[in-house]
């Protein structure tokens, strides 16, 4: 016995359900834009700001490992 394939056609969607999601397709968009705005500003902020502080980081850095380094060549 063959089984028979069972194709359901595609149905016709309330056009207020097509509206939805369009507009919420493309509110989403727009937000998704402005929030990477947003969140732009505040990144470039935040890499201007350790810029600024790099050469102090690196000083530190610097200093500790001169240390580490002294204390393991003469450790008592």
């Amino acid at each position: 016995m063959v089984k028979k394939k069972v194709i359901y056609l595609p149905y016709e969607v309330n056009p207020l359900i097509k509206f939805v999601r369009w507009t919420f397709l493309i509110v989403g968009v727009v937000c998704g834009f402005k929030n990477q705005k947003k969140y732009h500003i505040l990144e470039s902020a935040l890499r201007e700001e350790e810029e600024r502080l790099r050469p102090i980081r690196e000083a530190e850095l610097a200093r500790e490992k001169a240390i580490r380094d002294e204390s393991i060549r003469y450790p008592f």
